[in-house]
Formats: structure tokens, sequence, C-alpha cells
């Protein structure tokens, strides 16, 4: 019975470090394969921001940049990782303490992608643009002094979503008339893969 003991002791710990030893074996290629969901693939994004006045296109401005997207097994909701910001800062009047006070003139476009296998893209996506506009005209005959208000307007247009896209296809994502002149704006973007 003495000698007994000390081999059922030997089996039961030899089988539990064969069992640790085995838990620890890395999975097998296959299986990491199927695991990594994200595959990042190159693309070409440009949001045009067109201006009418009436049905006569007066203005488009582009904005085209290069960026990765995560193509995914799903199409989860991405977070902004690219962005562009064009235009000038200028300096208004100082504020009570002093400090010079500014101002953005110009775009701002943030953006994020994810994608899937066939060409279907869902983007977030922030767009905001700002213009130096003339001052209102009073048309105040008796003081011509009178015939401007006080200070220049800073017209903006902003806009931002999560909209789904397909591969090449311009969509407009936004459109919106400027109350100032009744001039008509339209945000469209398209996605193109990079070979």
């Amino acid at each position: 019975m003495r000698k007994l003991v000390p081999i059922v002791a030997f089996a039961t710990l030899f089988g539990i470090a064969a069992f640790t030893v085995r838990g620890q074996e890395k999975p097998s290629s296959d299986t990491q394969k199927e695991d990594s969901a994200r595959v990042f693939a190159t693309v070409k994004v440009q949001f045009v921001l067109s201006e009418f006045e009436g049905e006569k296109k007066i203005a488009a401005l582009p904005y085209t940049f290069l960026m990765n997207t995560e193509k995914e097994k799903g199409l989860g909701s991405p977070h902004y990782s690219n962005f562009i910001r064009t235009g000038v800062r200028l300096s208004t009047t100082p504020d009570k303490d002093g400090k010079m006070q500014y101002i953005d003139i110009g775009s701002n476009v943030d953006c994020a992608l994810t994608s899937d296998d066939v060409g279907h893209y869902l983007m977030r996506f922030s767009f905001e643009r700002a213009a130096l506009a003339p001052p209102a005209r009073n048309d105040n005959k008796a003081d011509p002094a009178l015939n401007y208000a006080a200070g220049l307007m800073l017209p903006t247009f902003r806009s931002s979503a999560l909209v789904p896209l397909k591969e090449g296809q311009p969509t407009e994502v936004m459109t919106a008339a400027d109350p100032l002149n009744g001039h008509l704006y339209r945000l469209t973007v398209t996605v193109t893969t990079q070979k």
C-alpha cells in the first residue's frame, strides 16, 4: 500500500502538469486568421462644396485627401482619424482683459471610415466652412456713414453625420440655403479605393 500512494500521487501530478502545458499551446494559424478582423486599405476621399445661385453653379470647392480605412466583417462606428484645416486666423478687437481675440476663416473637415469586403463604407464626418461677407447695406440716404451695419458678417456652413457610402459613387450628404443671399450649398462626398 505504501508503494501505491506515491505512484498515485506522481500520476496525479503528472496529469495536472500535462493539462497545464497543453492549455498554454498556441492556437493554430487558421484560428489567428479568423480573429484578425481588421485590415487597413488606402482610399481617396473627396468632399465638394458647391454653391448655386438658382440653377447656376457659381462655385465648387473640392477637398481631397488619402486615408486608411479599417476593413471589418461588420461596419462598426468609426472615430475621427483624418482631418483638413484650410484658411486664415484673423485678429479682432481685444477683450476686456486686453487679450487679442481671433476668428477662423476657412474650412475644417474631420473624417473617419470603416469598410467591408464588397465596397460599402460607413463614414463619420464633420464639415465646417466660414467665409467673410461685406457688411449689410442699409441705404440710409440721410447719413451715408450709416449705410453699413457695424462689423463684418461671418456666414458659416456646418454639417456632421454618420452616412453609408458606396465605392466610387458621389453621395450628396447635405443641402442648405444661405439666408443672407438665398444661395444653395450642396456637400457631396466620394470614396475611391487606391490600387
